[in-house]
């Protein structure tokens, strides 16, 4: 070898040798072509030798645990990249992450990097998104109650509207029954039984203990005042979504019955941007004017509303309610 050839060769030991990383040139077989001083102490630190074999050396600290103070990383903050890395925090606090790279066919590389700070960073994220993924969680399980609260609310508000409202019809019933009473009083008295109990149809499309699936409770209430009601479209699968979506059902179920006289009640359902969009309708008698929106469509409109929702009332040609109800993950 020429006095040339040696200088270069030495510089590039020299300059290799330098690196603040660890370094090893390898052929395919595992023989060392080039090692710097960091990588040989690093082989040293964690399997007691220096590098002899490339192939025998990644294999050694891929079965590896620690030794001698040493000790291998596996917590899932560690960042990965296209390679597969080990990760070892050294005696003295350091953290090395070790990767094994194919330059051509003939020839790999090792490499080691000191990633301590980058490690430190990535636990930190890693632990501030699991307290945001806990505080999600619970903020959609408050949100869940609150609208369980609200229907609760709307329940409650509906049954003391019936109770009162049969209690009177009760009382004139028992009065007619007593004194008698004139057939136009009478006749009176059967339309207001009739109100009341198609008024039931607001309340009874609850689930009861146990779970029962809210659709099928909806269509057997609706057949028991007469009424069936067609679905038609798909169906959303959040469960705010459909409450909002029965709550809707129910209002126009017991309006077309009431109001109209309506014996079938269609609703489509349809994906829109953001969320559905919902039209329910029936075959009851066209009104003569506006709808005059009273404490049942007044408070399904502030509930859609609330929940990011829209509701628009049209009357011509046959009551028709529009809606749209947001996805599951929208709320404003």
């Amino acid at each position: 070898m020429s006095a040339r050839r040696r200088a270069v060769a030495a510089a590039i030991r020299e300059a290799v040798d330098s690196c603040p990383d660890g370094l090893c040139f390898a052929a395919a077989d595992g023989r060392p072509i080039l090692v710097n001083r960091r990588m040989n102490a690093l082989a040293e630190a964690l399997t007691g030798r220096t590098v002899l074999d490339a192939g025998a050396l990644w294999a050694e600290l891929a079965a590896s645990e620690g030794r001698g103070g040493a000790r291998r990383l596996r917590q899932p903050w560690l960042p990965e990249g296209e390679e597969p890395a080990l990760y070892f925090r050294l005696p003295g606090g350091t953290v090395w992450r070790f990767r094994r790279l194919a330059l051509e066919e003939e020839t790999v590389q090792l490499e080691a990097v000191e990633v301590t700070e980058l490690c430190r960073l990535s636990q930190t994220l890693y632990e501030n998104n699991c307290r945001l993924r806990a505080l999600q969680a619970r903020q959609k399980a408050l949100l869940e109650d609150i609208v369980q609260i609200n229907q609760d609310k709307e329940l409650l508000s509906a049954k003391i509207r019936i109770h009162g409202a049969m209690g009177g019809c009760l009382v004139a019933t028992e009065r007619c029954l007593a004194q008698g009473t004139d057939p136009a009083a009478a006749d009176r008295l059967k339309d207001t039984w009739r109100e009341t109990l198609r008024g039931l149809a607001g309340i009874l499309p609850v689930p009861p203990p146990g779970g029962s699936d809210p659709r099928e409770e909806l269509l057997r209430a609706a057949g028991l005042i007469g009424c069936h009601v067609r679905f038609r479209g798909e169906t959303p699968t959040g469960q705010r979504t459909l409450r909002l979506l029965y709550a809707a059902v129910r209002e126009g179920l017991t309006n077309a019955v009431r109001h109209a006289g309506a014996d079938v009640l269609t609703v489509d359902v349809a994906p829109a941007a953001g969320g559905w969009h919902v039209e329910i309708t029936d075959n009851g008698r066209p009104p003569d004017g506006p709808i005059r929106e009273g404490n049942g469509l007044g408070d399904l409109r502030r509930r859609l509303e609330e929940e990011g929702g829209s509701l628009a009332v049209r009357w011509a040609g046959g009551v028709r309610l529009s809606l749209e109800l947001p996805a599951e993950g929208e709320r404003p």
